[in-house]
């Protein structure tokens, strides 16, 4: 497998878009965090509707979407306890 310039773009738009919005949930609302994996969801249809639609890719993209929204419940959860707390 080589690693293509779709590839690349494709792991950054996986990767951003948590990391985006746990950080504004962190600064600016802790008390609504637990909506990030949501919101997470929406941003990642609306960037991987191509792909995602696509019927020979369409498992591989639900996969890493899952395994995504997964971790971004567990951090944003994990952020809720650690600051949401006052």
């Amino acid at each position: 497998m080589t690693i293509t310039k779709t590839l690349i773009l494709n792991a950054i738009l996986l990767c951003l878009p948590p990391m985006i919005v746990l950080g504004v949930f962190k600064s600016f609302s802790v008390q609504h965090i637990r909506w990030a994996a949501g919101v997470v969801a929406l941003i990642d249809v609306a960037a991987f509707q191509t792909q995602l639609f696509y019927y020979e890719s369409v498992w591989l993209v639900l996969f890493f979407l899952v395994i995504q929204l997964a971790i971004t419940g567990l951090l944003s959860v994990w952020l809720y306890k650690k600051y949401g707390q006052t």
